[in-house]
């Protein structure tokens, strides 16, 4: 099983920011709208994770106490397997601030948009739906 360690960013004026992911084949969940992060390398917490995924994907230096748990949840991705996902909140970002490294770009999520409309990975489905209800 993988561990996964993902985060929503919460801009300060309560938007949500997901990842619009590369339309490239190979990689997992592709074009789709997913939530940032990435797998824990080998003895990584998964908060320790989610520091480093914040940093290398959107260029957001944090501290751990910034991250908020949101809860873990398990899925199983094709071409990869058994997903063990933490997954956290990151508050009081700043659009601006930040600097898209990976993937195709920021997608800005309205909390009052439908979800049904948009093309979520399954575990952002997830977390969104909890996280929004």
């Amino acid at each position: 099983m993988q561990l996964y360690a993902g985060f929503l960013l919460k801009t300060t004026d309560n938007k949500l920011l997901l990842q619009q992911r590369d339309n490239k084949p190979g990689i997992a969940n592709p074009g789709m709208i997913a939530i940032f992060g990435g797998t824990a390398e080998v003895n990584e917490t998964p908060d320790d994770c989610a520091k480093r995924e914040a940093f290398e994907e959107v260029g957001l230096s944090i501290n751990k106490t910034e991250l908020k748990p949101l809860g873990i949840y398990h899925t199983t991705i094709p071409d990869v397997g058994e997903v063990e996902s933490h997954i956290f909140l990151i508050e009081g970002v700043k659009l601006d601030n930040l600097h898209l490294k990976e993937g195709e770009s920021i997608f800005v999520l309205d909390p009052n948009q439908d979800l049904t409309t948009l093309n979520l990975t399954p575990v952002c489905r997830l977390v969104l739906t909890k996280y929004l209800s």
